[in-house]
């Protein structure tokens, strides 16, 4: 029956530590877990017995095997569970009271200790902000973008002054292209007009040829009704015609030298601009593949990209270095509280506001100070459930004697688990 042989405590002596780890820092100086809820409803007047209640009387449950049973097995569960949360509850408690009397320690150091101290967590807060503003400042680069200019760092200046003339160049063919274009469109309207005018003048040399035909015509006429003398009316037609004949080939010979002129030029320029095509298409493509290559639209944005990588590159030193000034203001942190007899140094790293403030360490030791009172409550709670579990069970073998030996058994039952 090794559940009677605990003895009854009602007080703790707390000059001892518990183990180490026993609670999350969170819980010491954060939200309590649930059984400080549970404690709240405990610390007040009515506190509920969970020792089962007599409604009927003993020689009735006495007489019954299956309550008999049920009866003794309920105050053996509750003692079981008890006893497994005295335990707990009790090293939660210790832990407690240790950083309550790490805080008394601190709170009582002479003045130039404490001095150092708060300068050394001061370090620490402002290592710390430097940090943290250094990360928020950071990642602005997209993930595909670090990764592929961090492993093209060294061609990447290469790359930004090509992607610059391939640039300079398409736009510089852009423009030819846009006058060419011009003079090709120029070029084909004269080459229209010119067609227009040749053929003017072959229906103009049709219809004179019929006109002069017709008046050869009447001066034969005339000629034939009259016998006169017509040798001066065909001299002049026929110096009228010859005048008009050179006239109109001039005119077409010189619209067909023109029409070789324009189809000579048209020629050339479709022949640029052919070319000036072909390199344009090429250059254009090569630069697509460089933006797609490297995520950017320009070499304005890649060169933006690359100063941004740069200066990533620079706060990830500055991070680091930072990191490291962090971590060597919180060894000394650790080792001066060591040297000061606190228990657990290294949560201090995280409660520097606490020692640098002294407001800030009153809020923590009063947190500490109310969650002993709920754990020191619980405790109390449960070591109440213990005494009258085993209160009921002597009770109840010593009102009912010769049902002892069954209630024993079912005792060391429990006890064996």
């Amino acid at each position: 029956m090794g559940i009677f042989r605990r003895k009854k405590k009602n007080r703790i002596d707390t000059s001892e530590y518990p183990d180490d780890n026993v609670l999350k820092i969170d819980e010491l100086f954060g939200t309590p877990h649930s059984e400080e809820n549970k404690t709240e409803n405990i610390s007040g007047d009515s506190k509920p017995d969970i020792v089962q209640e007599r409604v009927d009387s003993e020689k009735n449950i006495a007489g019954n095997p299956s309550l008999r049973k049920q009866y003794v097995e309920n105050c053996c569960s509750q003692m079981v569970e008890a006893e497994k949360r005295i335990d707990e509850v009790k090293q939660e408690y210790h832990m407690v009271n240790a950083y309550i009397t790490d805080v008394q320690i601190i709170d009582s150091l002479p003045k130039q200790q404490k001095i150092i101290l708060e300068n050394l967590a001061k370090r620490i807060i402002v290592f710390n902000n430097d940090r943290e503003e250094c990360g928020k400042s950071m990642g602005k680069l997209t993930g595909r973008q670090y990764s592929y200019i961090s492993g093209n760092e060294d061609e990447i200046k290469e790359v930004i002054n090509k992607l610059t003339e391939d640039e300079a160049y398409c736009q510089s063919v852009r423009t030819d292209m846009r006058y060419l274009d011009g003079e090709k469109l120029g070029l084909r309207l004269e080459q229209k007009d010119l067609n227009r005018r040749i053929n003017s003048m072959a229906r103009i040399a049709k219809i004179s040829f019929t006109f002069f035909a017709a008046l050869l015509f009447a001066i034969w006429v005339y000629y034939y009704y009259t016998n006169e003398d017509i040798t001066y009316m065909l001299y002049v037609a026929v110096g009228a015609g010859i005048v008009f004949v050179a006239v109109i080939f001039g005119i077409h010979q010189r619209s067909l030298r023109d029409m070789k002129y324009v189809e000579v030029r048209l020629n050339k320029a479709i022949t640029m601009l052919n070319k000036l095509k072909l390199k344009y298409v090429n250059v254009a493509s090569r630069l697509e593949y460089m933006y797609e290559k490297y995520d950017i639209k320009s070499s304005r944005q890649l060169i933006k990209t690359w100063n941004a990588y740069v200066g990533e590159e620079n706060k990830k030193k500055v991070y680091a270095k930072t990191s490291q000034k962090l971590l060597e203001a919180e060894e000394s942190l650790v080792t001066q509280l060591k040297s000061l007899g606190i228990r657990d140094a290294e949560v201090w790293i995280s409660q520097t506001d606490a020692i640098v403030d002294k407001g800030e360490m009153k809020k923590l030791k009063s947190k500490l100070e109310k969650r002993r009172e709920k754990v020191k409550a619980t405790l109390d709670y449960n070591m109440d459930v213990l005494e009258k579990s085993k209160t009921a069970i002597k009770d109840f073998m010593n009102n009912n004697k010769k049902y002892a030996r069954e209630i024993a058994d079912i005792v060391d039952s429990y006890s064996e688990d």
